[in-house]
């Protein structure tokens, strides 16, 4: 199967030598491919020019019968308008981290899929590619895909600044945080991976937090 990603950046990259390590084949003409994938970086939901731009030139150049997925990081309510002017449009967020994109790519935990009926069975193409991976796959409303990514990274930083707090009353008590961590890892509630540690928030989570305080703001 061909599959084409469409993008000047890592995370294009990073997904297409995900797929090609699955078996599937990169091809370099978008319009001859059985599945398009729109994977271009976003930096600030604020300035979606760049997704546009690759997602309209997919709109007007791939035949319809082939599904086009949207793979960048948009912001809820971006996607179900392109999927209003032509068939087969889908949404797939990725959690990759820094440092780990490629293994993350390659075997993620789940795979989110949001579409305008969950009800219709995905094309056969696009269900064969999601079957490569072997993990779960969740299928949701474009809106629910949408803030689903956002919402990994807004509870992260959450995590995150939680963290930094409790290490300063920490440092100002006695206690060690470095002691304590250990025991919070053992705690289902909160796991072996969580974000713990004091940190800056950084990557792509001041982006995500951004633009959940906005929607937040405008809901009140």
């Amino acid at each position: 199967m061909n599959v084409c990603f469409l993008g000047d950046g890592p995370l294009a990259q990073v997904l297409g030598s995900a797929a090609e390590r699955r078996g599937f084949v990169l091809a370099d003409v978008p319009y001859l491919s059985d599945l398009v994938f729109v994977a271009k970086e976003v930096d600030d939901h604020r300035s979606m020019e760049g997704v546009r731009d690759v997602m309209q030139w997919a709109v007007d150049n791939v035949p319809a019968d082939v599904p086009i997925i949207v793979t960048s990081q948009v912001p809820p309510g971006w996607t179900r308008p392109w999927a209003h002017r032509r068939p087969e449009v889908y949404y797939q967020p990725h959690t990759l981290i820094r440092g780990h994109e490629a293994d993350m790519a390659y075997a993620p935990d789940c795979i989110v899929v949001g579409s305008g009926d969950v009800s219709e069975p995905l094309p056969e193409a696009y269900a064969a590619y999601l079957a490569a991976y072997e993990v779960p796959v969740h299928r949701m409303s474009f809106e629910s895909a949408e803030l689903s990514k956002l919402a990994v990274n807004y509870l992260l930083a959450a995590h995150i600044t939680a963290s930094n707090q409790l290490a300063f009353i920490a440092s100002q008590i006695g206690a060690d945080w470095d002691e304590i961590v250990p025991s919070l890892r053992y705690d289902k509630r909160i796991g072996e991976h969580a974000y713990i540690r004091p940190g800056v928030i950084g990557g792509h989570l001041p982006r995500d937090v951004d633009t959940v305080n906005r929607l937040k703001a405008t809901l009140q």
